[in-house]
C-alpha cells in the first residue's frame, strides 16, 4: 500500500525532489526484502512506481523485474518500460524477445510496450505476430501497429474491420493512423464492410 501511495503521488507530482529518495529505497527494498514468490504483489507495485522515475537505476531495475519467474512481475515490469521512450534505442531490442515469452500477457505486455515507444523500426516483428494464438495478443498488436504509424498495416486493419473479436481494436489502430496518414487510410478500399 506504501508503495502504491508512492507511486499515485509521483503520478501526480513529477518533480525530481523525492525521486531519488524513493528510488534508493526501492532499491533496497528489492534487494533485501522480496526473496520469497509470494513478494510478487510488492514487485508489481515497485514496477508501478519506477514507471514515473524515468532514470538509468529504474531501468535497470525493471529489466531485472522483467526477468521475474512470476509472469504478472513479468508483464509489469515490461509495461512500465513503455514509458521510458528517453531509453527507445535500447529497449527496442531487449522488448522484441519479449514476443517470444511462452505466457500470453507478457507478449501483450511487450506489444503494448513497443506502441508506446512508437518505434517504427518494429513493424516487420509485429507484423509476424498476427497469428499469435492469443486474442489479447492480436488485440493489442492491432492498435499497436496505428500507434507506431504502419502503413503497410492499413489493408490488414481494414480486414479485421469484419472480425467479431478484433473489430474494435483495428478501428482504434486505423484511428491512430490517421493523426498523420489520413490520406493512405482514406485512399484505401475497404470494400463493402458496413463497419467502416
Amino acid at each position: 500500500a506504501a508503495v502504491a501511495g508512492i507511486g499515485d503521488y509521483l503520478s501526480q507530482h513529477p518533480e525530481d525532489m523525492y525521486r531519488q529518495q524513493v528510488l534508493d529505497k526501492l532499491a533496497d527494498v528489492l534487494e533485501n526484502r522480496c526473496r520469497r514468490y509470494e513478494d510478487g504483489l510488492l514487485k508489481i507495485g515497485i514496477c508501478h512506481t519506477l514507471e514515473y522515475i524515468p532514470s538509468d537505476k529504474s531501468k535497470e531495475l525493471l529489466l531485472q523485474l522483467a526477468h521475474d519467474v512470476d509472469f504478472d512481475v513479468r508483464k509489469s515490469a515490461i509495461l512500465a518500460l513503455g514509458s521510458f521512450r528517453k531509453y527507445i534505442t535500447s529497449l527496442t531490442p531487449i522488448l522484441l524477445t519479449f514476443l517470444q515469452d511462452t505466457h500470453w500477457s507478457v507478449r501483450e505486455a511487450a506489444v503494448t510496450a513497443l506502441g508506446l515507444l512508437g518505434d517504427i523500426g518494429v513493424e516487420t516483428e509485429l507484423l509476424t505476430m498476427l497469428d499469435d494464438p492469443d486474442l489479447a495478443v492480436r488485440k493489442s498488436l492491432l492498435i499497436t501497429l496505428g500507434r507506431i504509424g504502419s502503413v503497410r498495416a492499413i489493408p490488414t486493419l481494414g480486414e479485421y474491420l469484419a472480425h467479431d473479436d478484433l473489430d474494435y481494436a483495428a478501428y482504434q489502430g486505423l484511428k491512430s493512423l490517421t493523426v498523420h496518414f489520413k490520406e493512405q487510410v482514406a485512399a484505401h478500399d475497404f470494400g463493402e464492410n458496413p463497419k467502416v
